[in-house]
């Protein structure tokens, strides 16, 4: 693999705000650089840091759009459409998430059914505006061969697949397709690092949904496609956790161990928010602490106890 850049480096290690500061300045350094600005804002949008996201790729209109609204640039014009995809669907992610963690605590009432699927029919139209504003991108001819604009409208179809299924509408075309969108990265890009993860992401979101025993066999998938990012570049630090958490939920906790302390030696920040989510009883199993480090002695640890599950996922 070629040499990481500073920023890409930080993006592999989860440190997302310290590679908002290095691609920051390369922006001022670069005021003009269309893909500097792309990266920038979309590092924001990754934090969550929508305002500022669409403050930079903004300044892209004012540099290479005409006052009479034409593009003079095919490449801004297609980073532009991008990044405003890439804001919203970071809008649908949280959203979806709250309202998947609602409907589980909603009662079966027909007013409560009624609010989420009104809910729910908002956020499939965002994502539909998402995914247009995409392929609005990939019209240009050059991006067409952007393999992170591929694995974006990857992340859209995913998010797509999920709130499908949550309202019933279980076909498995939904994740074939995000799926397809991380084929073509790769094909485009066989490093593509992001394309890799996030394929394994979606055989792991699949698996989270179906029942035993083709849950077992997209987990398989999962853990293979997390394995061929890790042998693209080992600093992969999600691709760690994503590895843990199939064995957490194959019930192979010795086998978490591994990609744990490998992720903790990385960003040991990271990793302790992670193992925050997880219950003392699972992390004995594995033989770490909550600091992310192998137990060494008996007193760091707690008896196990039964019926305790993992929330890792």
């Amino acid at each position: 693999m070629s040499e990481l850049s500073d920023e890409d480096l930080l993006i592999y290690h989860s440190k997302y705000g310290e590679a908002e500061k290095a691609i920051r300045k390369k922006a001022e350094d670069n005021p003009g650089d269309i893909t500097v600005k792309y990266r920038h804002a979309t590092i924001l949008a990754r934090i969550d840091k929508l305002t500022e996201a669409e403050q930079v790729i903004n300044e892209l209109s004012e540099l290479y759009m005409t006052d009479q609204g034409e593009w003079t640039s095919p490449s801004a014009e297609a980073c532009w459409f991008a990044v405003n995809a890439t804001i919203v669907y970071q809008k649908v992610n949280r959203d979806l998430n709250r309202h998947l963690n609602e409907k589980a605590r909603m009662q079966d009432s027909a007013d409560q059914k009624n609010l989420a699927k009104n809910i729910a029919d908002s956020l499939r139209e965002q994502l539909g505006d998402a995914e247009h504003g995409l392929e609005k991108a990939l019209e240009n001819s050059e991006a067409e061969k952007n393999p992170l604009f591929l694995n974006d409208l990857g992340i859209i179809l995913s998010l797509r697949a999920a709130l499908e299924w949550s309202a019933g509408n279980k076909e498995k075309s939904f994740f074939e397709e995000s799926i397809a969108a991380y084929d073509l990265a790769i094909e485009i890009d066989p490093q593509c690092v992001h394309a890799f993860n996030n394929k394994g992401l979606v055989y792991f979101e699949w698996g989270l949904l179906e029942s035993k025993p083709k849950k077992e066999l997209l987990y398989e998938q999962a853990r293979m496609w997390f394995d061929k990012t890790l042998s693209v570049s080992a600093e992969y630090v999600e691709a760690w956790l994503n590895k843990a958490a199939i064995y957490i939920r194959l019930g192979k906790y010795p086998e978490a161990k591994k990609p744990f302390l490998e992720a903790a030696r990385r960003n040991p920040y990271y990793m302790k928010k992670t193992l925050q989510r997880l219950d003392r009883t699972v992390l004995y199993a594995i033989g770490i602490n909550k600091e992310g480090y192998e137990i060494t002695s008996v007193s760091q640890t707690l008896p196990p106890q039964n019926n305790q599950k993992n929330n890792l996922t």
